[in-house]
């Protein structure tokens, strides 16, 4: 039936708003965990900058870099990818080549969240008195975004944690709860394996010198 039709495009619809809506959250994650990781990014001087040197003898204060990553989760994908590639030197393929698309589900995220659907300008014109017709959005299509959101955050993932993060987030989360941890057998494996990971920094795996 008609209603039942409108009820499944509204379904897909929200559906593309939750999936781009993780991604934009796992982007500003990674690349914060990427430039705390390798703080030389920030001056374009990457794998300089031993980000546990400063987990381990800065403040103890609580830090980020989200204020950095919210160039590459806002404004529109040609802005974003510029941003990624002047922090991170270059752009994982499948991120370069789908410009298009990645625009075309910023618009109908936009006008989904902001305009129930439909075209946010056109709404909020003062002079609209007829119902404006609702984004369609079919399986296919829906189907074909989420597997360029899927391969485009495999891509990001391979390139990050290869050449900045490495084995960064297991060395934070000991040094930021090893007073919060009993000294047991355990936690001397853990003290040992932080040692470990830090003097066994390879080419292809970016390790900070010491933890």
């Amino acid at each position: 039936s008609k209603h039942l039709n409108e009820f499944d495009n509204w379904t897909r619809l929200n559906t593309l708003v939750a999936v781009l809506s993780y991604f934009e959250t796992y982007l500003s994650s990674v690349v914060s965990l990427a430039i705390e990781s390798d703080l030389g990014l920030i001056y374009s001087i990457p794998k300089k900058i031993d980000g546990v040197m400063v987990l381990k003898h800065g403040v103890n204060s609580d830090y980020s870099f989200f204020d950095k990553s919210v160039l590459i989760t806002k404004g529109t994908w040609q802005h974003r990818i510029s941003n990624y590639q002047k922090l991170f030197g270059s752009v994982p393929n499948k991120l370069a080549t789908s410009i298009s698309d990645l625009e075309k589900m910023r618009k109908i995220r936009n006008n989904v969240a902001h305009a129930f659907g439909r075209d946010i300008d056109k709404t909020r014109a003062r002079d609209t008195v007829e119902m404006l017709p609702i984004e369609r959005l079919s399986e296919i299509r829906l189907q074909k975004y989420m597997e360029i959101i899927r391969k485009i955050s495999k891509e990001i993932d391979n390139q990050l944690l290869t050449r900045h993060i490495g084995e960064f987030e297991l060395i934070h989360f000991y040094h930021k709860n090893k007073d919060l941890l009993k000294r047991n057998q355990e936690i001397q494996d853990l003290d040992r394996k932080s040692t470990r990971l830090n003097s066994s920094h390879t080419d292809i795996s970016r390790m900070p010198s010491s933890a």
